[in-house]
């Protein structure tokens, strides 16, 4: 669906998924551009045109969730009345259910909430950090080479040993022999160490409020502030933190809200 109001045009589809990174084509009337826009916003939540690979964009992400909602896009430019459209959000979530096996000493870990709330706060404010631009120039990758297998989707619902029930918040993968984990984007290391939930982790800045993050590796072998290369080893697969065996647990992130890093590799 296709809208023209001045001074830009907007090509919408008809739904989107959540848990899922929105983009939205945005073009410009001859002689405007994004300064005759005085604000946007998804549901209040306000964002920025994003200027990639040559074209204009609205990128937002909604909250993976499993129930359909309307998501309410406004436009405010300088000059004219504002623009409301809405969104049509579906269920982003797969509906099996997938079961996980962790041995005594990771069940003990996964059910420590403190701890687990604890680390999620230590990283939440990596990813809320005023960061410096960046410029992506060339498509996304997988971060393996090679054949893989995905072995847990993104936002499936998991029930632990246990009892313990959760939704993943990433992709799982697992490489059929090359066992090296790659950049799937250039970019900068913003964080390199080990965590009792995540294991050895790697957290990327690529730009644009995009980040990926790499789990559970045996080992890292890039440091906070390095500059890496898309295809640039920056890992070893392995099974660190609370997981039932060595994979790659790979997640994506714009503005700080989790996305299927499935979805970089159409950008």
């Amino acid at each position: 669906m296709c809208y023209s109001l001045f001074p830009y045009s907007l090509k919408l589809d008809k739904v989107y998924k959540s848990g899922s990174l929105i983009k939205i084509p945005i073009e410009f009337s001859k002689g405007e551009s994004p300064k005759d826009i005085k604000k946007i916003t998804f549901n209040g939540v306000k964002e920025d045109i994003i200027f990639y690979r040559g074209k204009t964009y609205l990128f937002h992400v909604e909250d993976v969730q499993y129930f359909p909602h309307i998501l309410k896009l406004v436009i405010v430019p300088n000059k004219g009345k504002k623009s409301t459209y809405n969104l049509h959000m579906v269920n982003g979530a797969p509906k099996e259910v997938g079961h996980v096996k962790l041995d005594q000493e990771r069940v003990k870990l996964k059910s420590d909430r403190e701890k687990m709330n604890k680390e999620n706060e230590f990283f939440h404010s990596y990813f809320s950090i005023k960061r410096a631009p960046l410029e992506v120039k060339d498509k996304w990758s997988i971060p393996l080479k090679g054949t893989y297998y995905v072995t847990s989707l993104f936002g499936k619902k998991r029930e632990y040993t246990g009892g313990m029930i959760s939704y993943h918040r990433g992709t799982d993968l697992v490489p059929a022999k090359n066992k090296n984990i790659y950049a799937s984007q250039s970019g900068v290391v913003v964080y390199s160490g080990l965590k009792d939930i995540r294991g050895n982790i790697v957290i990327i800045y690529h730009g644009y409020g995009l980040y990926t993050s790499y789990w559970h590796m045996s080992k890292r072998l890039v440091n906070e502030g390095d500059e890496v290369k898309k295809g640039e080893a920056i890992g070893v697969l392995g099974s660190t933190g609370i997981a039932s065996g060595p994979h790659l647990h790979w997640e994506a992130r714009y503005n700080n809200v989790i996305f299927d890093a499935m979805n970089l590799l159409k950008l």
